[in-house]
């Protein structure tokens, strides 16, 4: 959206581009790269989550 209203060229033009002009290769970059962004992210998100709300961790002695 900030590309189209500012006329900004950026990482949506390109994906549009490559897909247009059929450049595979960097049309599967900018993908395998966003998605390992993506991993990384929630993954970061589940450690934090994790660490931070005191009932998913292990209650010591209670059996569950």
């Amino acid at each position: 959206m900030v590309e189209q209203v500012f006329s900004y060229p950026g990482l949506g033009q390109a994906v549009v581009d490559a897909g247009l002009q059929g450049d595979i290769p960097l049309f599967l970059a900018i993908v395998l790269i966003s998605a390992c962004f993506v991993f990384v992210g929630n993954w970061i998100a589940d450690i934090f989550y994790y660490l931070l709300d005191p009932r998913l961790r292990k209650r010591g002695g209670t059996g569950s």
